[in-house]
């Protein structure tokens, strides 16, 4: 007879198979095809270009990859406004910010669940037993990946205080804001932790530990916690600090007063780097030979966890959206997952198409300002309008920037959420029963959206899939 535990399972299971028939659905529709061509990204080196002209970015390296190969990858601006000007170049090392949590910090924990030796439903006091006390004994190591915690979004940084023991004695004496499980909470709180559980287990240094068993897997070569001084030359600076420009230290303030390296932030990485990452990804977890995780481990950690309560839905330490596809606008917000880092830099992933955008930027320099989100939406809906079918036979795009507002939030990444957006005009077709080109606008190309059975199969599955969220875990 099965027990409980074992029903469980069961529907949690159960719940996964649902996600990937959604996904296989997806599969059958209009995406993004395998004849995308280099030519066809051309017009990014305008978007880009404009963002630089408009002072909201020094620079950027963006980087698409599709269907295993890399399609397009360009350099643009200035690495360094000050104290001179220096070029942009696509090998620049960038601080990712938090795209730590997710390059270095949930790869770790899935592979120390993979192997055992930490288990999602397990609380942190297990393995940390000072930190269960002031009600934190319910936190559970999945609540931390997918910010459901209930902690805050930070730690107060007015005190002073440095060093990695005090953010462990800091940690241990906060308090939950709300029960764990129960609502959404972006934190860095609870990536600091989840890097200190990788080093309590592993009982290995954060930083060594991902080298060896993810950025050098992988051929990562210029990835890492702390830069070396070889590399200062082709490092993106950030902000003066103390009258010194950041040039290859961290600029996140928690993790500078954690000497540099922290679960929350801390990781230096190229476009090629990280298009080496997201590539194993999109191949389920393998490069070639060597493998970093399990296609389960990145299917668990790219299926909805947390969010229902706010515009956007958190995997394991991943944000997910639709994929991209021309009529993601009535999908549920699975099929594709990224994050972004508060200096400009973001990473998207669409394993449905096989596709990857990598932006980074360093929107913070030279002294904090800048802007990356329109850069991030303006991508966004070229890399979407790609995916989209006219009617006609032909249809060429031509592109610009006019104003109107987003239909929907896209989530922390800015995607979508600019008061800016791209649009395709001047598109010509060619009607068959005139025989003549004649103009058309991107609003009047027709998207292939569901039928009234579809929406009713995915507002389905989309209620099971939130009903498999609450189940707990093995």
């Amino acid at each position: 007879m099965m027990g409980v535990n074992d029903r469980q399972r069961a529907r949690r299971a159960f719940g996964y198979q649902i996600a990937g028939a959604i996904l296989l659905w997806l599969q059958a529709g209009p995406a993004l095809g395998s004849g995308l061509r280099e030519r066809d990204l051309q017009p990014i080196a305008e978007i880009v270009t404009r963002e630089v002209r408009l002072g909201n970015i020094p620079g950027a390296v963006v980087l698409i990859g599709h269907e295993g190969k890399v399609l397009y990858r360009r350099a643009f601006g200035y690495r360094a406004l000050e104290p001179q000007r220096i070029p942009m170049t696509e090998d620049t090392i960038f601080d990712l910010a938090s795209l730590t949590k997710v390059i270095a910090t949930t790869t770790a924990v899935m592979q120390l669940v993979e192997q055992r030796r930490l288990r999602l439903e397990d609380s942190v006091a297990r393995y940390w037993p000072e930190f269960g006390s002031r009600g934190k004994d319910q936190i559970r190591v999945r609540d931390l990946l997918s910010h459901s915690s209930g902690l805050r979004a930070g730690l107060d940084l007015k005190s002073p205080w440095s060093g990695y023991g005090d953010v462990l004695k800091r940690i241990a004496a906060e308090k939950p804001v709300f029960p764990p499980g129960k609502s959404f909470l972006y934190s860095d709180i609870n990536f600091i932790l989840l890097g200190a559980l990788v080093e309590r287990v592993s009982a290995l240094p954060l930083e060594l530990y991902c080298a060896r068993h993810i950025f050098t897997k992988l051929g990562m070569k210029d990835t890492g916690f702390i830069p070396l001084a070889g590399q200062r030359d082709r490092i993106a600076p950030t902000v003066y600090r103390n009258g010194k420009m950041l040039w290859g230290e961290v600029h996140d303030p928690t993790a500078y007063r954690m000497g540099g390296v922290s679960g929350h932030a801390g990781v230096f990485s190229t476009a090629d780097d990280l298009a080496s990452f997201a590539q194993a990804l999109v191949d389920g977890g393998r490069a070639g030979g060597t493998r970093i995780l399990s296609q389960a481990s990145v299917e668990q950690m790219t299926a909805p966890h947390s969010g229902r309560d706010t515009a956007s839905w958190w995997g394991l330490g991943w944000e997910l959206d639709a994929p991209f596809a021309s009529n993601r606008d009535e999908l549920p917000r699975v099929g594709s997952y990224g994050h972004g880092g508060y200096t400009g830099t973001s990473i998207w992933i669409d394993p449905i198409s096989k596709t990857y955008v990598i932006i980074l930027s360093h929107r913070v320099h030279p002294r904090g300002g800048g802007d990356a989100k329109p850069l991030r939406a303006h991508i966004r809906e070229f890399i979407f309008g790609l995916s989209i079918r006219c009617r006609s036979t032909t249809c060429s795009t031509g592109y610009t920037y006019a104003s109107s507002r987003s239909r929907k939030p896209w989530g922390s990444l800015g995607l979508g959420g600019s008061s800016r957006q791209l649009k395709m005009v001047g598109t010509r077709e060619r009607s068959r029963s005139a025989g003549r080109p004649r103009s058309r606008s991107f609003a009047s190309c027709e998207r292939n959206t569901f039928s009234t059975l579809h929406r009713l199969w995915t507002n389905i599955t989309t209620f099971l899939l939130f009903r498999s969220w609450d189940l707990p875990g093995s």
